[in-house]
């Protein structure tokens, strides 16, 4: 073999390993992005929910459930259902939260708002945590519309 034969058997092998290494890291990000929801292992909220019925008759707006969840890329959201009780159309509506660590301290706050809840309709709301790493309750704050 002469020396230029050497240097493309050379390159052959380089290249042979360059994508069998790219091979194995695209695996193991794919991989990854398939377990998210099972890989934040900082996240472990309290499950218990507040009391959400509506004790404020001027308001038609009800929270009928709401209950803890992860998104597609692994962060925290509250999750629930809202419930207009009244026979005319809520323009715009808001549910917010308030997020305590486990000393029972406010961390933060999560929300999420909609426009134009028909009349006797239904609302899944889905409120982001954005920084759940210390988030371990929340209690349902207001739901509200006009």
């Amino acid at each position: 073999m002469n020396e230029g034969d050497i240097k493309k058997q050379e390159h052959k092998q380089k290249t042979k390993i360059f994508w069998v290494i790219l091979t194995i890291l695209g695996i193991i990000f794919i991989s990854r992005l398939g377990s998210n929801s099972n890989n934040n292992n900082s996240f472990n909220p309290s499950t218990q929910a507040t009391s959400a019925s509506n004790t404020d008759n001027e308001n038609p707006l009800e929270v009928i459930n709401w209950k803890w969840g992860q998104n597609e890329y692994g962060s925290a959201e509250i999750i629930g259902t809202v419930k207009n009780n009244s026979g005319k159309e809520i323009s715009y509506a808001q549910v917010e939260f308030n997020l305590y660590d486990k000393q029972g301290a406010q961390v933060g706050s999560a929300m999420d708002n909609i426009d134009n809840i028909e009349p006797y309709g239904t609302w899944k709301f889905k409120a982001l945590v954005t920084d759940d790493s210390n988030v371990r309750s929340a209690k349902l704050v207001r739901v509200e519309g006009n």
